[in-house]
């Protein structure tokens, strides 16, 4: 799947089960750390992002601080809520990327979630609740439906 599927946020609240992941390799005996600290929740991946700052221009003035974290989630998991949807038997391990949404954006008061097929198409910006973000997200993920590019904001 070729979609940036990006959340940013100014805090990630504690939410059981998200575990921060930081790899290591051993170089002579010392352990070194490798890559920047992703967060993993069952089979969803979050991964740091750099900020892209022309995305910002869909969003109101001053919307995002440079203190919010971008966080890009795994395209696998996309996938996976992508064929659930479409009727296709899915085993999430207990821990449903809608669920995760839904416990990080309504922690916040304000947060962004990107939905940008072939990372470079934004048609849309919406001022959207939770559930009407991810009702917008789900209707981009059935099959056949013409995919657009949108940023959501609350």
């Amino acid at each position: 799947m070729d979609i940036l599927f990006e959340i940013i946020v100014p805090k990630l609240p504690h939410i059981e089960g998200l575990e921060p992941q930081q790899f290591t390799y051993e170089w002579s005996g010392v352990a070194h750390l490798q890559g920047s600290t992703t967060f993993r929740w069952g089979n969803i991946e979050l991964v740091p992002d750099q900020v892209q700052p022309w995305l910002l221009r869909f969003l109101p003035n001053n919307y995002v601080s440079d203190q919010w974290l971008w966080l890009q989630i795994s395209s696998s998991s996309l996938e996976l809520l992508e064929k659930e949807l479409n009727g296709e038997p899915v085993d999430w391990s207990g821990r449903h990327l809608e669920d995760l949404l839904k416990l990080i954006l309504s922690e916040n008061k304000k947060w962004v979630l990107i939905f940008e097929p072939n990372y470079d198409e934004i048609d849309s910006a919406y001022n959207l609740d939770v559930v009407g973000c991810i009702n917008k997200l789900k209707s981009n993920l059935k099959w056949g439906a013409k995919r657009e590019g949108f940023i959501a904001f609350a």
